[in-house]
């Protein structure tokens, strides 16, 4: 880009912080994972859990089990204290929503431009950044235009956490937790996985179309 736009040109500066929104990015999905390890449980809890709700389901059905036994059967300790465990899934929820609210203004800054396109960074297409787009629009910043989205409710799934919903979906033959096929969230990890492959895809070819010339 340096070669084909002038020393001064306001393009450089959005350029920098196009570097800063992509470090502040990585930064919230660092302490994001942190805070989902927090309230994670260790994987043999959940599948002594697993073994004893399979053994036993038959009977609390029947009867034989009372609630209190079964809630108490299939309850997970918690390894940290009671205030860290309420601070890390409000950590959680912090840092989802604000990958989505720092995405979109990563995807502004590479996408503007003016009548005569001369804000443009050079060879760059524009960035859609679809599921970026709908979660920040329809759950975060404009629920009130689609269907009252006002939900508090966020759910860890194998797809990341996703928002503004409680349902999810269980794969029968493996057990994973995912969204359903309604929810707008299709889980963090998804969509920024997406987010970083239009990108990545987006700079290569501009800098092959830059240098190529």
């Amino acid at each position: 880009m340096n070669t084909v736009i002038s020393a001064n040109d306001v393009r450089h500066d959005r350029a920098a912080e196009v570097r800063t929104r992509l470090e502040q990015l990585d930064l919230i999905l660092k302490y994001l994972l942190a805070a989902i390890d927090v309230v994670t449980p260790e994987p043999r809890e959940l599948k002594r859990i697993h073994v004893w709700a399979q053994e036993n389901y038959a009977a609390h059905v029947r009867g034989e089990i009372s609630v209190e036994q079964w809630i108490e059967g299939t309850s997970l300790p918690s390894h940290v204290e009671p205030p860290d465990y309420i601070s890390a899934w409000e950590s959680i929820t912090f840092f989802t929503e604000s990958f989505y609210f720092f995405a979109w203004r990563l995807m502004e800054a590479l996408n503007i431009k003016d009548r005569d396109n001369l804000l443009r960074f050079p060879k760059l297409n524009p960035i859609k950044a679809q599921s970026v787009r709908r979660v920040r629009n329809e759950l975060l910043q404009h629920p009130e235009r689609y269907s009252q989205n006002f939900k508090q409710h966020l759910t860890l799934t194998g797809h990341g956490p996703i928002l503004r919903t409680a349902e999810v979906a269980i794969k029968s033959a493996t057990g994973e937790v995912i969204p359903t096929v309604n929810s707008v969230d299709k889980g963090l990890y998804v969509t920024a996985k997406e987010f970083r492959g239009e990108l990545q895809e987006a700079f290569d070819r501009a800098i092959e179309s830059l240098t190529s010339g």
